[in-house]
């Protein structure tokens, strides 16, 4: 008897957990059916490629930004030059990663500018600003295929021998070629096969493949990253 009355309500709670991952999923349906529809209000470019001139240099000028209505910095005025390696220092939620976003336009500043190359990057195509940045974020996200496909990501038509080069420079080019099917090697759904450190270098070496101009590094993966790629980074002449 005992062992009934103390099963039954553990059951209920059973179902009504499950009930509640339903609502939980139909909401979002909803949610996908009203809201989906909305699309960020960016106005005509007239620049499709920041080539002529060349991009050689990144800035905030007075920047303000509010996203979700919190003031994350006011008048922030930043200047990243060819060949320049810049930290970012300050305690969470200061603003750090809004720094990046502001650059990669996931949302706009609500005052100053944001240049690229002496363009507003209002005036730029999201693909042809997005192409000269590659980001490596804290939390990585590798896609259930090989390691070689992981790291093409960003540059389909890579070669062999660049994905290789790649994964020299971020140190993983031994550990790939010990496996047994090397850079054809399966590794799991987000990479679960790999070590966190493992998954944070075949990200780097993807970042890395995609040749851009500006490279931007969350700080977790910076302590997986190679110290000597990271002082002996080619500088960018432009």
């Amino acid at each position: 008897m005992m062992g009934v009355e103390i099963f039954r309500p553990m059951r209920d709670l059973r179902t009504v957990l499950h009930q509640g991952m339903v609502g939980l999923s139909a909401a979002q349906g909803i949610y996908r059916k009203f809201w989906m529809h909305i699309r960020p209000s960016l106005k005509k470019v007239t620049l499709s490629n920041p080539s002529t001139p060349n991009p050689r240099y990144l800035s905030n000028r007075g920047a303000s930004a509010t996203p979700n209505n919190n003031t994350v910095f006011r008048q922030l005025d930043l200047s990243i030059v060819p060949g320049e390696r810049v930290g970012v220092v300050g305690a969470s939620g200061c603003g750090k990663s809004t720094i990046v976003r502001l650059l990669l336009r996931f949302y706009d500043p609500d005052q100053g500018t944001v240049k690229l190359g002496g363009h507003d990057i209002k005036d730029l195509s999201l693909a042809a600003l997005r192409q000269q940045i590659s980001v490596v974020n804290q939390d990585t996200f590798l896609f259930h295929g090989s390691i070689g496909e992981n790291i093409r990501l960003g540059r389909p038509d890579a070669t062999d021998a660049e994905v290789t080069n790649a994964a020299k420079s971020a140190n993983i080019h031994e550990f790939v070629s010990g496996l047994p099917q090397a850079y054809d090697s399966l590794i799991g759904e987000k990479g679960i096969k790999l070590s966190g450190g493992q998954r944070k270098r075949v990200a780097f070496a993807r970042a890395l493949q995609r040749d851009s101009r500006f490279c931007f590094l969350e700080k977790r993966c910076l302590q997986s990253m190679p110290k000597m790629r990271l002082s002996s980074s080619r500088p960018w002449t432009g």
